[in-house]
Formats: C-alpha cells, structure tokens, sequence
C-alpha cells in the first residue's frame, strides 16, 4: 500500500499480462491512451511498443520495422495516435496505433552538431555541449499542446527545448547547458498542462521548469534532493489539478497546477517497485510506472479512495 495524504494506492507489480514466450524487457515510456489502453514503449527492438488492454492482457507489437536505436519516451497524440522517441537514431515519430508513421521529426541518424562528444561516458559528455543546437540529438520526450503544436525535449545530447507547427516545422528553440534557469542539464521528459504551460523534467540540474507557450521561463523549481544523489526527476505526468514526477530511486513528487508550487512526496515503502524511468496515469486516476529493470516491466498503483 501507498499513501499520499487521504489517497491510497494499491501497488501491482504483476498487473501486466505478457505471453510467457515474451521475455520480460526494460520499459523506457508508458503512456495510457483514452480507452483504457496502455502503450509500453520497450528497450526491446523486436518488440519495441506494446499495447496492452485496460486489464494488462498483452494486444499487439506496433513499431519493429522503424527499427529503433534506443527507445525513449511516448505520449498520446490529440488525434488517437502516440509520439514516440527514438533517442538513438535523433528522431521523433507521430505514430498511428498501428504503428503507421503519420509524420517525422528529425533525420535519422542524423545528430545535431553543438559540441556534443558521445565517446565521453554519461554524465561527463552532458559537459561538452556548446550550446542548444538544431533538432536533435538523442531527444527524450514529445508531447502536443492544447494548440496543437508539438513540444519536444531534447535530451541526452541537446540540452533544449523545441517547438513544432502541427505539420512539422520548427518555430523555436529555447534552453542551452547550464545550471541558470532557463538552462538545461539534461531534460529528460515534459508534460504540457492544459493551460498550455510546458513542464520539463530537468534531471541532471535536479529541478523542475516550466515554461509559457512562447518558451518563456515561468517558474524554475528548487531542487528536492541534494545534487549527486540518485534522485534526480525522471519523468512528467499530469491530471486536472496536478503534476507528479517520478525520481529516478526515491518516489513520486506532486506538484499543485495552479500555485507551481511542490505539495509534497509520494515516498515509496523500502524496495517498493514505484522507482521508474516513466510514468503516466488513467482517467480512474491509477498510476503506471515503466521501469529500466526488466521485472516488473510495468507497475500500476490503483487508486482505492480519497
């Protein structure tokens, strides 16, 4: 059991149903789409998006044949489909549920030039880049706005923030390296509220940002945990009233739409399976949780009462 605050969750660690011929497999996104259904987005190239129906029982593989390089991040899209991130190959694919690609952002293969050496280990490469670049380079989240302009944070290799026309054009970039606000470490997710307001999950600067649809910096929240701990936040995910951002090994963080303000910690029971690198939640108002580690693939907290 979780609590936060007069809600309570029930922790399901074995809720996903996969073929026991599937081997279990790292989940970098999950992303639960209006019906109920729930997209695991795998590190697993032969069956990299899986679909599952609202009682986990294993659908369909979408995506083999765009051949992905490193799997990384996954979003409803306004008109039923997903947005996916293929980090390795500097890509961004707006998706059909079938897996059609219904336009591309980026050129395969292809990353931006800013400085960026891939051949220094992580964290230390996040130090060689100049400055924010063209899209992209190892992008780690997209997402539309109410508008219909597509947000994408980018990423491992970028340190920006990229706004898209809803037919692919790029309209701006914001963002650059550096500890100042406005600045980026590594953003490594976004959720986009529905007012419009861009928050990003600034992982390795250990804070929160959220940005106006202009790219404007509106709030740029202190960090929960000390820098060089684990805890850095992950990832994004928000209902009508709030934001929760997952941490990479402590618990979920909940933050008030309104006030920008942090209103407290979802902290998780020790060796509870609520560590994950993506989250996301359904209209009933249960949590999923993807993890790297290959089992559990999946984590649902189910909402029992308020």
């Amino acid at each position: 059991m979780l609590e936060y605050g007069q809600t309570r969750y029930l922790l399901e660690a074995s809720w996903l149903k996969k073929p026991a011929l599937l081997p279990s497999m790292p989940v970098a996104g999950v992303a639960c789409m209006p019906d109920g259904c729930l997209y695991a987005l795998t590190r697993n190239h032969e069956h990299p998006i899986m679909a599952f129906d609202p009682d986990g029982r294993y659908m369909e593989t979408i995506g083999a044949d765009l051949h992905f390089g490193s799997e990384h991040g996954i979003c409803p899209a306004h008109d039923g489909g997903l947005w996916v991130c293929d980090s390795g190959r500097h890509v961004v694919y707006h998706l059909s549920r079938k897996g059609e690609v219904i336009l591309r952002l980026g050129t395969p293969d292809v990353p931006c030039d800013n400085g960026f050496d891939p051949h220094i280990p992580y964290p230390h490469n996040l130090y060689t880049i100049r400055c924010a670049g063209a899209p992209f380079n190892l992008p780690t989240g997209a997402m539309e706005a109410p508008d219909g302009t597509v947000w994408c944070t980018d990423g491992y290799g970028n340190t920006s923030l990229h706004q898209f026309s809803a037919d692919g054009k790029l309209l701006r970039t914001v963002g650059g390296p550096g500890p100042e606000p406005g600045k980026f470490r590594l953003p490594h997710s976004l959720w986009i509220d529905a007012r419009g307001q861009v928050w990003v999950a600034d992982r390795d600067n250990y804070r929160v940002q959220v940005f106006d649809q202009t790219g404007a910096l509106i709030r740029c929240m202190p960090p929960v945990y000390p820098e060089g701990t684990p805890y850095g936040p992950s990832t994004l995910w928000g209902d009508d009233t709030r934001v929760y951002c997952s941490q990479n090994s402590r618990g979920i963080l909940v933050y008030d739409q309104n006030t920008l303000e942090m209103e407290g910690i979802m902290e998780a029971p020790f060796g509870a399976p609520v560590l994950g690198h993506s989250l996301c939640g359904d209209a009933q108002g249960n949590l999923y949780i993807g993890h790297l580690d290959p089992e559990p693939m999946v984590t649902r907290l189910t909402r029992l009462s308020e």
